[in-house]
């Protein structure tokens, strides 16, 4: 198992304070599931059908109470789109708070998908992607769990319904959620595809079919829409659980952290469709990237955590990092970038994001029938990297004195830093890993015969491909941006 490099190199430990508020809380059991009044379903003034559903409800809260070990499934859609999204969780309960789970994650649009496994040990979070060791992420996201469904349908002001049309031996409940405590978890927690302004709201209109006489939640069907300024967004989500043997425990959840990876078996001549597959842009809505410019001896750093759809960045938290330190976040929603200048005044411009991840899987496909590998040799000509060992394989493309030719390439990237006097030769890297196929790292630089080594150079490198919800981006930015932004 690989522990994230990020969470080392780039203190991400601020990262994780930032995260640390009731969605997050809320999915492993860090606050307690309050139940209805316990005097509720006595009270003579009450009319039956009131009585009714507080007896509906209290037996829902002591199944919880008891409850083991569960499998949750839950499916989510995008109104109006192809994108879907589909987790088979296993939850582990202890005295009513979530000690452990693991799940599956499979996203969908049209025909391919991007598949991801997490892991939760009641106290870390671990991701696994097809062909890839188990990583330590504390900000991955989380599954829907039990336990949230429960707190949806008991808790908060918004009072509930009993339909009368319910099958026989069970009860059909209704309820409109607008708590704002109770949204906020809510979409922390559902794997949306995308992140929205802070002015935008939220109706939660969530029906449940629950067992009579366990008061076991069978089903919960959400329709979650969210208005964002003039837009209009609709999610559907159904979850289905279903009650675990004696034998699942928190230790039987565990994965081998330390297993070693398959390599993606790839056929001869397949190589192109095999890459295509193992990199689904169409499927990615999340990850981070380090972009490092470097021209001489200037250099600058930054980290994007990025949320895009079909090579459209729809929001950016942009840290500069400084002494290997996050020293404070940009906020870009659209095509206006927000911050804090100096003297503390926000600051707000016109910026055309790059989703650099889409944009160097299509330069590595569109170019693949002209790149050759490339493994860096020392003044004896041997290998400085041994080929057997190595984990990635680094595809390379030149162009001898063409620096148009690399501009071409490169689209959007701003790669002047690059230039040179006179004869060079510009150049770009794709590396990538040689279990999983994914991409990993894709190099924009310079070179001129009077250079020992290359220092001329942009890097972007990319990692936690689905693996973070969009909404952990206005948790990483001031809450003053945040606030400022205007749909």
């Amino acid at each position: 198992m690989k522990k994230s490099t990020i969470i080392s190199f780039l203190s991400v430990a601020c990262l994780l304070a930032a995260c640390q508020t009731k969605p997050r809380d809320a999915a492993q059991g860090g606050d307690a599931l309050y139940g209805p009044p316990e005097s509720a379903t006595s009270q003579s003034s009450l009319d039956e059908a009131t009585r009714q559903r507080y007896q509906a409800l209290n037996k829902v809260h002591e199944f919880y109470e008891k409850l083991s070990a569960v499998q949750v499934k839950t499916t989510l859609t995008q109104e109006g789109g192809d994108w879907q999204s589909v987790a088979d969780s296993q939850q582990f309960y202890e005295a009513g708070a979530l000690k452990a789970y693991r799940s599956k994650t499979v996203t969908t649009v049209k025909d391919a998908h991007y598949d991801l496994e997490f892991y939760f040990d009641g106290e870390h979070h671990y991701v696994a992607s097809p062909h890839a060791a188990w990583n330590q992420n504390d900000n991955a996201k989380n599954s829907m769990s039990y336990l949230y469904w429960a707190k949806l349908l008991i808790e908060g002001d918004d009072n509930s319904e009993l339909d009368s049309e319910a099958p026989e031996g069970q009860w059909r409940i209704n309820k409109t959620v607008t708590n704002p405590d109770l949204i906020q978890g809510l979409v922390g927690l559902l794997d949306l595809p995308e992140s929205f302004s802070a002015q935008a709201t939220y109706q939660a209109d969530v029906t449940y079919l629950v067992d009579s006489e366990t008061g076991q939640m069978l089903e919960a069907a959400l329709k979650l829409t969210v208005t964002d300024g003039e837009s209009s967004h609709v999610y559907q989500a159904k979850s289905t659980t279903q009650v675990l043997e004696e034998s699942v425990t928190k230790d039987s959840l565990k994965p081998d952290l330390e297993a070693q990876v398959s390599p993606l078996e790839v056929a001869e001549g397949q190589w192109l469709e095999a890459f295509k597959a193992a990199n689904p842009t169409q499927a990615i809505s999340t990850y981070e990237v380090t972009e490092g410019r470097q021209a001489g001896d200037q250099d600058s750093n930054l980290l994007y955590l990025t949320n895009s759809q079909n090579g459209q960045v729809l929001a950016q938290a942009i840290g500069t990092i400084q002494d290997k330190q996050i020293k404070g976040y940009q906020y870009q929603l659209g095509q206006k970038r927000y911050s804090k200048t100096e003297d503390g005044s926000l600051k707000e411009e016109s910026v055309e994001p790059i989703d650099f991840y889409y944009l160097a899987v299509q330069s590595l496909i569109d170019h693949s029938d002209q790149v050759q590998t490339f493994n860096p040799t020392d003044e004896a000509g041997q290998p400085i990297n041994d080929p057997a060992s190595a984990t990635t394989t680094t595809y390379r493309l030149t162009f001898e004195n063409d620096y148009d030719g690399l501009a071409k390439l490169a689209g959007a990237i701003d790669i002047s830093n690059l230039k040179r006097e006179g004869e060079a030769v510009y150049g770009v890297d794709y590396v990538v890993n040689k279990a999983s196929l994914e991409l990993e790292g894709f190099y924009l630089w310079s070179l001129t015969a009077e250079d020992t080594a290359i220092t001329h150079v942009n890097r972007y490198s990319f990692r936690h491909l689905n693996q973070q919800a969009p909404s952990l981006i206005q948790f990483l930015v001031d809450p003053e941006l945040v606030k400022a932004v205007k749909p």
